[in-house]
């Protein structure tokens, strides 16, 4: 081989590269420390601006909340210009106002309704009272007593019915729902000299509803049949085929 031989020379710096990389590092933060601090403080700011900009909107609307009181239950909070995370949070408190809202007027309007329909018979026993002349006079007093307790009654029971819960798909068996108010009726009916007969479908009479529901207005109706029959008459509840209920009486009717 008559090739001339190859060398090649490999030297170092004196300074070490992570010697020379530090050195760099310091040197830039040394004159751009400043830069940095404001590109800091920028963000900063920017970041507490945009978190109390999303905040705004659930500010006002705990302020419009605060306001809401019994004299302005129809109020409800706006749900335009809201964010996509905050829409289904004030959906949910304008349905449970809503909800209120109902339950409050139904109160409202049956402390009215009870006003209204006791204001006539104390009248009328209060009348009776002060023209009273002799103890013969005391039975037909008891008599509009029994009236008022039964209206108290059924006052009372309607109130109930704004506390049961009615269950989509419940269903109901309308001979089991008739066959507990005859029995529950029966030893006031016989108290009274009167009966209770319960005809009609003797097995399961199934029919979507409440339960609690259909005795309430079950029972309404016959207690409403004994005041006004005579004694010695009786009452009847037929189920029929159809799933439907009867009440059927021999008073002479409602005047």
């Amino acid at each position: 081989n008559t090739d001339p031989p190859l060398y090649m020379q490999v030297a170092q710096g004196s300074v070490h590269p992570d010697v020379l990389a530090d050195s760099i590092v310091a040197e830039f933060l040394e004159h751009s420390w400043a830069f940095l601090l404001a590109l800091g403080l920028g963000i900063s700011v920017i970041t507490v601006w945009t978190v109390r900009q999303s905040l705004a909107p659930m500010r006002r609307l705990s302020v419009m909340a605060r306001d809401i009181g019994p004299a302005s239950l129809d109020r409800r909070l706006p749900e335009e210009n809201l964010s996509a995370e905050i829409v289904p949070l004030v959906h949910a408190v304008n349905t449970s106002l809503q909800r209120i809202e109902s339950g409050y007027r139904r109160e409202r309007e049956f402390t009215a309704n009870a006003a209204h329909e006791l204001r006539t018979p104390l009248a009328v026993l209060k009348a009776n009272i002060e023209t009273l002349s002799s103890l013969d006079e005391v039975p037909q007093l008891i008599d509009e007593l029994g009236d008022i307790e039964r209206l108290v009654t059924q006052l009372l029971r309607l109130a109930q019915v704004d506390n049961l819960e009615l269950r989509p798909g419940a269903e109901a068996d309308l001979h089991a729902v008739a066959l507990g108010v005859a029995g529950q009726m029966a030893p006031a009916a016989l108290a009274e000299g009167k009966s209770i007969a319960l005809t009609g479908e003797e097995g399961t009479v199934r029919v979507r509803g409440n339960a609690d529901f259909l005795a309430l207005a079950l029972r309404n109706l016959v207690e409403n049949a004994l005041a006004h029959t005579p004694r010695g008459s009786s009452v009847e509840i037929r189920v029929g085929k159809d799933a439907s209920l009867s009440v059927i009486d021999d008073g002479p009717g409602v005047p």
